[in-house]
């Protein structure tokens, strides 16, 4: 049995294993409401799903980068744009 599909961080849970790294990113800034660091928002990624790249800083990176829902702050740090 798979304990990441019934984690809860901050309210989310991993509904299926076909989650995506950005779609659980979106929740996790959304939920904050205040931008956050990447780093904090990979921590939170890898309660919930894991990521199978050497680098999983780089992958939520390149997925907030590439977003429509995020807005970039300063380096390293996005919110959710509303």
């Amino acid at each position: 049995m798979n304990k990441s599909k019934n984690l809860k961080i901050v309210g989310i849970r991993s509904s299926s294993s076909n989650d995506t790294i950005h779609g659980i990113a979106i929740k996790i800034l959304k939920q904050s409401g205040k931008p956050m660091r990447v780093r904090d928002i990979t921590d939170k990624v890898l309660k919930i799903k894991k990521i199978k790249s050497k680098t999983p800083l780089n992958s939520v990176s390149a997925a907030l980068q590439t977003s429509k829902h995020t807005i970039r702050m300063d380096h390293g740090l996005y919110k959710y744009k509303k």
